[in-house]
């Protein structure tokens, strides 16, 4: 199947960045997104695939009266997890085997994420498998920009340690780090001293970088071949193109000028089904009108 999109990019000479901003606010849930369909696949520090997960269950009510969301493994989904988002915009993780001391808002819950915390905050929570010397803790150790999947996002990073006993020193062996709009990018194994980290994700239907067995994930395939708008648009020097695939496909993606000549190509290859979205930087060319062309087929 042939496909052509054709859209116009314009490019002007402001630049408006995102900042960082201390004070909390609801749009700190985007780094934990939890939409029926999201989806993340790991590997490991050897580069094997870690383990591949799913929201698959929405508005579940457990056993301590709250409702949660149902994170599993595809295609199978023979083991789930059980998290929400309170209203202090802490992550609860279900813990049917823990108490009240385990830093949740209610019995059985574990608070390993508390997005609204100021950096620097620390917390007791039963989630940190890596304190088996004493009650463990978390710590919020701030937000900082890192390139994710072709853009530059807000990575809030948590840290998880003990106390030792001998000294009443705390240490801090491991980490994870939650990106913007994506969620657990990383995640440190300090007893084991390796780690973990995403290669590929979905979110809210959007497809980043690269999934293994895609076919064998439910409900979050295209239905159709479509170029998205680009943005931002206008833009200074970069900006984002999204398309969506329903069928793996050769693909080809380049930028033009007004007269029609190519002046970069983005993609050319094989790809399964899916959406994807890809950077343009157009710092080394001038002002003026673009034009992308997708080619499938």
């Amino acid at each position: 199947m042939n496909t052509k999109n054709i859209l116009v990019i314009i490019a002007l000479t402001a630049v408006f960045l995102p900042t960082l901003n201390a004070q909390i606010d609801t749009t700190r849930k985007e780094f934990f997104p939890l939409n029926i369909g999201d989806l993340w696949q790991y590997r490991d520090e050897y580069g094997r695939i870690a383990y591949t997960v799913q929201v698959a269950i929405a508005d579940t009510l457990l056993p301590n009266g709250q409702r949660y969301v149902g994170l599993g493994a595809p295609p199978n989904f023979n083991w789930y997890v059980f998290d929400r988002i309170d209203s202090m915009l802490r992550v609860q993780w279900y813990t049917p085997w823990a108490g009240d001391s385990c830093g949740g808002s209610v019995s059985q819950e574990a608070s390993p994420y508390r997005l609204g915390e100021d950096s620097g905050a620390v917390w007791i929570d039963c989630y940190n498998w890596n304190a088996f010397l004493s009650p463990p803790r978390v710590r919020h150790a701030g937000t900082r920009l890192e390139f994710i999947f072709g853009q530059i996002r807000d990575v809030m990073v948590f840290q998880f340690g003990f106390i030792i006993p001998e000294t009443g020193d705390t240490i801090w062996p491991s980490e994870d780090r939650l990106a913007r709009g994506i969620g657990l990018i990383w995640r440190d194994h300090y007893e084991r001293g390796g780690y973990e980290y995403l290669t590929g994700a979905i979110i809210n239907g959007v497809q980043y970088g690269t999934i293994v067995s895609v076919n064998d994930i439910p409900a979050t395939i295209p239905e159709r071949f479509v170029l998205h708008q680009n943005y931002p648009n206008p833009f200074n020097s970069s900006t984002t193109i999204q398309y969506d695939l329903p069928e793996r496909t050769y693909v080809r993606l380049t930028v033009h000028d007004v007269l029609g000549r190519e002046v970069a190509g983005l993609v050319e290859q094989m790809q399964i089904a899916g959406r994807y979205q890809v950077a343009f930087d157009a710092s080394n060319l001038a002002s003026g009108v673009y034009i992308y062309v997708l080619r499938t087929g």
